[in-house]
């Protein structure tokens, strides 16, 4: 297992997702993972091969059967291509584009009056949604 400069094929979650016709890829491993956002894409090996670089097809099916590492710069790659992150392509986490969205946003906050007011908003839409969810009524 390589923990710098590129990802060791590695046994995931168990998580399998289905494809059209019955096809299964198993996303518990990065080159399933580059697979199935290939297929999300609606690219061919040769069209994502292309747009990497890539020599040629079958240095695509490398990487998508686990017979070569993928290499930091190629995860970006792929990440930027495929519409993706690094973190699922290597780890099969997903991230949540909400809570990273927030954190984008919070960090460009300065003051602490304005990081206290964005905090109590929060947690007023918070209560304002789970009286939603309970079918209660709302006061502004």
């Amino acid at each position: 297992m390589r923990f710098f400069g590129s990802a060791s094929v590695l046994e995931g979650t168990g998580k399998v997702r289905k494809m059209k016709k019955n096809h299964e890829i198993d996303t518990t491993t990065v080159g399933g993972r580059i697979k199935f956002l290939r297929n999300q894409a609606n690219m061919t090996q040769e069209e994502l091969a292309e747009a990497l670089g890539l020599e040629n097809r079958s240095s695509l099916a490398s990487y998508e059967t686990n017979r070569r590492d993928v290499s930091g710069f190629l995860a970006v790659c792929l990440a930027q291509i495929l519409n993706s992150t690094t973190d699922y392509i290597l780890t099969g986490y997903e991230k949540d584009s909400f809570i990273e969205e927030i954190g984008c946003l919070a960090g460009k906050v300065k003051t602490e009056a304005v990081r206290n007011m964005i905090i109590q908003q929060i947690k007023e839409a918070i209560k304002m949604e789970e009286a939603l969810m309970k079918n209660k009524k709302v006061e502004w």
